[in-house]
């Protein structure tokens, strides 16, 4: 995610006759992806890429034919804004995969789309990619250790490490579950954290003893602790 709060809405719109009455009903869908983060463990009111319906209705006394017309106008104005958001061009994939970290590792790195498609062939043994899944816009630049954590998180298989990885994400991160990287539920009683700017190393599990679990601490702090997926996430800016 870029900085601050993206917004995709559409409008749906429905023409219902009632009663002699023409209706037109519209549907507001909007995905909200709100930074929120809360300090308090018994209240979960963290939101993230959540779809929230509202609606408007009106009751015309004009005649069918004109609202009619509005309909199709409307409805070819969300077609248009549709179109917009899904062609995002490679160009703008490949500049916010390159803001996760320090140019001096974007400019020489590999850049891979979420999918898998290599959108630019790097040099120095990092990948940045635009997004963690298709439709998330939180980049990320991981070195060859930390490639191979995210590799092994996507297929749910084991990971252990002998030397140190890094991973950067200088633009935050999406709202996730301190303990557990599957769990989709935001009310299952986890510790859910946004984390802003941060950088994630990787490391041999016996060197995270003594570290913290608590994302809310003031510093770094262990992300997944009883996975094979453990790292140490280092927050940089507030």
């Amino acid at each position: 995610m870029t900085n601050g709060s993206y917004l995709f809405k559409c409008n749906l719109i429905l023409i219902i006759k009632l009663h002699g009455c023409y209706y037109v009903l519209s549907l507001l869908f909007v995905k909200h992806d709100l930074k929120i983060r809360h300090k308090s463990m018994s209240v979960s009111c963290e939101l993230h890429s959540k779809y929230i319906f509202t609606y408007r209705a009106l009751c015309l006394t004009l005649d069918k034919e004109y609202v009619m017309r509005m309909f199709y106008i409307l409805l070819a104005m969300m077609l248009v804004s549709i179109s917009s958001f899904a062609t995002e061009t490679t160009a703008v994939k490949i500049s916010r995969a390159e803001s996760a970290a320090h140019p001096a590792i974007t400019r020489e790195a590999t850049i891979m789309d979420v999918d898998g498609t290599m959108l630019r062939k790097g040099s120095n043994g990092w990948v940045c990619m635009p997004g963690l899944w298709a439709g998330d816009e939180h980049p990320h630049c991981n070195d060859a250790v930390f490639s191979s954590l995210m590799a092994a998180i996507g297929k749910k298989a084991d990971f252990k490490t002998d030397r140190i990885g890094i991973s950067y994400m200088l633009q935050g991160d999406a709202l996730v579950s301190n303990t557990n990287p599957y769990a989709t539920d935001v009310n299952n009683g986890d510790v859910w954290v946004q984390e802003g700017p941060h950088m994630m190393l990787v490391v041999p599990k016996d060197q995270l003893v003594g570290l913290s679990d608590d994302p809310f601490n003031g510093g770094p702090y262990v992300m997944w602790r009883d996975t094979p997926y453990a790292h140490i996430m280092v927050p940089v800016k507030p």
